[in-house]
């Protein structure tokens, strides 16, 4: 593996920070449970689609990141 600087590798970003992200964001929205006597149901499933979404991220960029290995 190349890691030069400028090379694809280098600039390549790995999942460690998007999983980060995801994880942050997946708090947040249980967190935000706290803050409703009784939550929306917009909330609950715009906030459930968002985290979906966010590991679906994840998850491509992770695949992706193999198949551009081989």
């Amino acid at each position: 593996m190349d890691l030069r600087p400028g090379s694809r590798e280098a600039l390549a970003m790995g999942t460690r920070t998007p999983a980060l992200i995801a994880l942050v964001i997946t708090m947040a929205y249980g967190i935000g449970f706290v803050f409703f006597d009784s939550p929306p149901a917009a909330y609950a499933v715009v906030g459930a689609l968002v985290v979906a979404a966010a590991w679906v991220a994840v998850g491509m960029l992770n695949r992706r990141r193999d198949d551009s290995v081989t």
